[in-house]
Order: structure tokens, then C-alpha cells, then sequence
């Protein structure tokens, strides 16, 4: 497939915003790889789009989808985007591909299934970014949605300092933005599929100092294609190659640590009275609080639907 290039025109510059009036301060960029997900794309698109920090811009590689994706992109309206599609090379390779099409200082990550919360997202990590100058990235909470975008439950992350990060690591990818000067010439490293966004946080906390935005940053959508759920032996395979290059103590979805994995599910209703019942960042339904909370502690994540 021949690369297609996307980009603004001379007025629609892409780190302005439509409701913002910001002339300074870092430029965001926000990396978004995609493989047939037109069903989910524009929910990603509108998230970004409407946020109401003004220096954003949204990189989109798409990784040679075969269904209506490109023709959505071509379509889209919004001032903040530009993309490019191109023959499939993997998600790390398209990922990298955008790291390097982007200017930003700040870098979020943003899967083409997942969207930010609410229209403040941005503004909020570059005002924490601003008061801890010398953290590589700032991570928050997220809640989990279906493909329908209904909220299922909250994934909670602890702080960074509470346990001196004994128990494993808790880090959701969409809710990560990371500073460019913490990294070289990649975000992530190609020689793995799945684990990348785990090696990833790995790699940067090792050498550089962190922090917690204790704010509900994303929404996480689970459905039956996420390659986790579909490349088992794959997903197994890399968390025991990184276990010999970072050690077994630092995943929670290591089996040893099952403990902790549910501690933090439970720590999770503590964010239940931030829920939004319509957030601003995307469509997402939401039943009620109480069931939200019923689901949060009594169903594993398998038995979780919109009726439960």
C-alpha cells in the first residue's frame, strides 16, 4: 500500500485549538497508531480535538487498515490532525513513525480504541508537568469502557511514592503523557509487540524520577480484539523477557502479584464519586454510580457487560 501523507493546510494550524486562547507553553502531541478501527477512530479524533488546552497536535499513523479508516481521516474536519498511511509495519514501527513526525514537548499516547475523559485532560498534565520539572512522565487514573463506550469500572493506579513502588507496577497506557527529553531517537522499542507501553514505563522509571496526576486521565476500551486478549502465548512470552531485563516485581498482571491486582480494584471505588455520568471528552453512557460500584468490586472483568 503507498504512503499517504495528511497534512493541515496553511489555516488550519495543528497546535491550535477551537476554545482555547493559549499563544505559549509546550506544544502536546498526541500519538495515535491505528489498524482497522474505524469503528472507534472518531471518538479518538473528537476526544483530542475537543480539548481546551490550544497546543495540541494529534499524529495519526495508520498502520495499513483495509477498512474505512483512511477515508475517515481524509474526511475529518478537525485542526488539530495530521496523518499518514502507510503499508503495515506493526504498531511499535507506526508508533515510532509518529514520535518522530511530532514536535511536542509533551507526548501522550493514545490507542485508536481509547479516548481522554474529559476536555481538561491536557491542560491538567501540562500544569503537572509544570510543577515536577524534573519528572519523565505523569500518569493518572482511567475508567474502562466496552465498545459501546459504556463506563464498566474504574482502573485505579497507585501513587508513586506510597509503597516506594514495591508492590507491581500499575501504569494505563491512553492515561501516560511523557516528557521528549527523557527519551532518544524511539518511544518504544520494536522488538516488542504487545509489552511496549510495560518495557516502556519500565525503561523510564528506572532512570528517572515520576509522578501521579490523581485525576481520571482516560478511558480504556476493552473489547474481544485487543491483541492481549488474542496473542496469549505472545503476551507470555514478553512478560517473562521482560522479567529478565527488569525483574519479576514490577507487573501487576504477573500471577504472583494477583494480591495487589486486587487491591487496587478495590481502591478503585474511590474514584467512583468522580465518575461522570456524561464526560465531556466522549459519548460514554454510564448506568449509575451504584452499579458502577456494584461492578467495581462483585464481577471480574471477563463477566462485565452493560448489564451486570
Amino acid at each position: 500500500m503507498p504512503t499517504q501523507i495528511q497534512e493541515p493546510t496553511p489555516a488550519s494550524n495543528p497546535v491550535t485549538g477551537p476554545s482555547t486562547n493559549q499563544s505559549d507553553g509546550p506544544i502536546v502531541s498526541v500519538l495515535t497508531t491505528s489498524y482497522n478501527h474505524a469503528r472507534w477512530l472518531p471518538d479518538t479524533l473528537a476526544s483530542v480535538e475537543q480539548q481546551d488546552y490550544g497546543l495540541v497536535e494529534h499524529i495519526v499513523v495508520d498502520d495499513g487498515s483495509n477498512d474505512d479508516s483512511v477515508p475517515l481521516l481524509e474526511s475529518w474536519s478537525g485542526t488539530r490532525l495530521r496523518w499518514r498511511s502507510e503499508a503495515n509495519r506493526g504498531q511499535a514501527a507506526a508508533l515510532n513513525e509518529a514520535f518522530q513526525m511530532s514536535s511536542g514537548q509533551i507526548l501522550g499516547w493514545l490507542s485508536s480504541d481509547d479516548v481522554y475523559y474529559d476536555r481538561g485532560v491536557v491542560s491538567a498534565v501540562v500544569a503537572a508537568f509544570g510543577a515536577n520539572p524534573e519528572v519523565a512522565f505523569v500518569y493518572g487514573h482511567a475508567v474502562v469502557i466496552d465498545a459501546d463506550g459504556f463506563q464498566m469500572c474504574v482502573e485505579w493506579v497507585p501513587p508513586v511514592r506510597a509503597f516506594n513502588w514495591r508492590p507491581p507496577m500499575r501504569i494505563i497506557q491512553p492515561a501516560v503523557f511523557i516528557r521528549r527529553s527523557a527519551l532518544t531517537d524511539r518511544l518504544v522499542d520494536e522488538s516488542f509487540d504487545i509489552a511496549m507501553d510495560t518495557e516502556l514505563w519500565l525503561r523510564l522509571r528506572r532512570d528517572h524520577p515520576i509522578a501521579r496526576l490523581d485525576r481520571i486521565l482516560a478511558a480504556e476500551r476493552h473489547h474481544g480484539f485487543r491483541k492481549s486478549y488474542i496473542q496469549i502465548a505472545d503476551t507470555e512470552s514478553e512478560a517473562l523477557r521482560l522479567d529478565g531485563i527488569y525483574g519479576p516485581k514490577s507487573r501487576v498482571s504477573d500471577p504472583r502479584h494477583k494480591k495487589w491486582a486486587i487491591l487496587y480494584r478495590l481502591a478503585g471505588v474511590l474514584l467512583v464519586p468522580r465518575i461522570a455520568e456524561k464526560p465531556s471528552g466522549f459519548s460514554g453512557d454510564l448506568d449509575s454510580r451504584m452499579r458502577l460500584l456494584i461492578r467495581q468490586v462483585a464481577y471480574p472483568r471477563s463477566r462485565m457487560t452493560a448489564r451486570s
